[in-house]
């Protein structure tokens, strides 16, 4: 039997001590690998956070302290430790463990995340919220070297430094996000890893100035100055001390002993504290530690044969990459933009080709659509690939940037619809409403990764202004790719009924049979009007299928070019609602929007 046998909550682990909260890290490691091994996920970031967790738990009182994980995707710990073990098994599975926090799973998960740079704001509002309320209680935000470059971590950190809250922010330091981190900020804390501990230095100067008496003004300034200068040439953390926060570290993340100490003494510092601890992605398991990479997020595999970062040649990402750089090969201002996801989004072989026009961005989805902008109105062509889910952070750079002034900037959204596993961030089910009604904006909906190919050719020769090409994670149409991406495909003729579909839909819909057409549009906007009506007229029905939400969707907008007729209109999607996490295949069927459904619609 082992000690984690005997945790079923956080007061448990305060029942321990410091050598057993030891022991309980190893085994929490190998409880976090079997259950990733089973049903994929987010390894290495729950491995190298694991003292972490187990220090803050020993240290704060949950639930009355509040814990908040930047992105959440490294929060397998602290569902263990919170009577979630027995139902690790069932982790990102339909109906089992979400794999990010969320509060109607448990009292102990404070917010629900996804997306990064957001748990300083929270966690400073539940501060706030304390102080207010005068309850003697902390809110911890857990964010790493990777989110904190995003830019709503700095405006949080910003506002948090000036409030006199029981705010802790511990910034889990592990040198990467899902890429290797990039940017000034990272180079900051790299020096910061690497510098010495000058603070008994810093204290001398400081007592030293203080204790001279009768100087005159101008040499009590000039001193002001020196000391202002020793305190930024040595001291680590001035960054964080100038924006109203006690800085505490750089100190080793995976010493329980070292950091216990440490949360303990800062409870009694009454502003705000950041603790900057440097830890080991992927710790404790070989693999994950030589390739962090590869196991940021994976499927189910097998824990004693290595992962590698490699891209299906079926696959979006590859059918991008591979066309990026062809084209990048005829044409000299392209140039590709990712946010910290460059093999993910598949940039990575054109990083290689073309390192001068790549640019990581970081986890900063704003300042890449921004820069995209800039790019453009310089006379490069900017791919930007991002996840439609992230996309969303950037929608007033969308708007504002690059719409506004028709740049031809080109943004590549991957996991369109519905995405799986990850769950309600993670699902792609918003970018048609938000990019159908931005004005000059094309959107472009590929079937496969053939047409994805046909889509960004298309895009980047013979569109001026800005391009959204949306596309599923995975699975395809294999139907022949068209001649022309702004025809609607007539895949099936008859004559009762027209079925409208698009992206991963098409090839849920093509196989049933019904006596009608099969209509797939590849592109939406511009969209095919006279294809429609023609086939809507001589049906009088029509069923359109989208796996995104129903308002602003493709639906809607079929309805609009029908508008005036004699035409019944269908729409199945998503209806006004968040989606939960599972198989695809799982979710369409709760949708509603299995093949099976949709065939007794058509048959109705």
């Amino acid at each position: 039997m082992g000690i984690i046998d005997s945790v079923n909550s956080p007061k448990d682990v305060k029942k321990l001590n410091n050598a057993e909260l030891k022991r309980l890290a190893g085994e929490i490691r190998e409880l976090v690998i079997q259950s990733v091994a089973k049903n994929g996920g987010h390894l290495a970031s729950n491995l190298g956070i694991v003292e972490i967790t187990l220090a803050l738990f020993k240290v704060f009182d949950l639930p009355e302290d509040k814990i908040v994980y930047d992105v959440g995707h490294q929060c397998y710990v602290h569902k263990i430790l919170t009577g979630r073990k027995d139902q690790m098994h069932t982790l990102r599975t339909y109906n089992g463990l979400a794999g990010f926090p969320k509060i109607q799973e448990s009292e102990y998960d404070a917010f629900n995340t996804g997306h990064s740079g957001n748990s300083v704001s929270v966690a400073m509002a539940m501060a706030e919220a304390n102080r207010l309320n005068k309850k003697d209680a902390f809110a911890i935000a857990v964010i790493g070297d990777g989110s904190l470059s995003n830019g709503l971590a700095f405006e949080g950190l910003n506002n948090a430094g000036r409030e006199k809250s029981n705010l802790v922010v511990i910034l889990n330091d592990n040198e990467m996000s899902i890429s290797k981190n990039v940017g000034s900020l990272s180079n900051y804390l790299s020096m910061l890893r690497t510098a010495p501990k000058y603070s008994g230095l810093k204290k001398k100067i400081q007592d030293g100035l203080g204790q001279m008496k009768g100087l005159g003004t101008g040499i009590t300034k000039a001193l002001s100055v020196t000391k202002d200068g020793f305190k930024h040439l040595l001291i680590p953390g001035t960054v964080f001390e100038a924006l109203g926060f006690t800085y505490v570290g750089p100190i080793d993340g995976h010493d329980i002993d070292l950091l216990t100490t440490v949360l303990e003494h800062i409870k009694t510092i009454n502003k705000p504290v950041l603790v900057h601890t440097i830890t080991k992605k992927g710790k404790g398991y070989g693999f994950a530690e030589n390739n962090p990479a590869a196991y940021h997020g994976t499927g189910a595999f097998d824990v004693k044969k290595p992962l590698f970062l490699e891209q299906k040649k079926d696959s979006y990402a590859y059918a991008l990459d591979e066309t990026l750089c062809q084209q990048a090969e005829k044409n000299s201002d392209i140039v590709g933009i990712c946010a910290a996801m460059e093999h993910a989004v598949g940039m990575s072989k054109f990083h290689k080709n073309f390192p001068d026009r790549f640019y990581d961005a970081g986890i900063c989805e704003g300042h890449a659509v921004t820069f995209a902008a800039g790019m453009a109105a310089s006379g490069k062509i900017p791919i930007v690939a991002i996840y439609s889910t992230f996309m969303q952070r950037a929608y007033d750079n969308i708007v504002t940037d690059v719409a506004l002034t028709n740049q031809h900037v080109i943004f590549c959204m991957d996991r369109a619809g519905l995405s799986g596993e990850d769950g309600e961030t993670h699902h792609g089910i918003f970018d048609v409403p938000f990019m159908l009604h931005i004005p000059n904006m094309t959107v472009l909906t590929p079937r496969s990764p053939e047409v994805l190919k046909l889509a960004l050719e298309t895009a980047i020769n013979d569109i001026k202004g800005p391009v959204a090409i949306r596309y599923p994670k995975s699975g395809m149409c294999t139907l022949p790719a068209p001649d022309d991406i702004f025809k609607a495909e007539l895949l099936r003729e008859g004559e009762k009924v027209t079925v409208i579909t698009m992206s991963k839909m098409t090839e849920v819909v093509k196989d049933i049979e019904f006596d009608g057409d099969h209509i797939n549009l590849n592109s939406i906007k511009p969209i095919d009007k006279d294809t429609i009506i023609k086939s809507a007229l001589k049906t009088k029905r029509v069923i359109t299928v989208e796996d995104n939400i129903i308002k602003g969707g493709m639906g809607e907008l079929v309805e609009d070019v029908l508008r005036g007729l004699d035409i019944s209109v269908i729409k199945l999607g998503i209806d006004d609602k968040y989606v939960t996490h599972g198989k695809v295949n799982q979710l369409l069927e709760e949708l509603g929007l299995s093949a099976q459904d949709i065939k007794k619609v058509i048959l109705q």
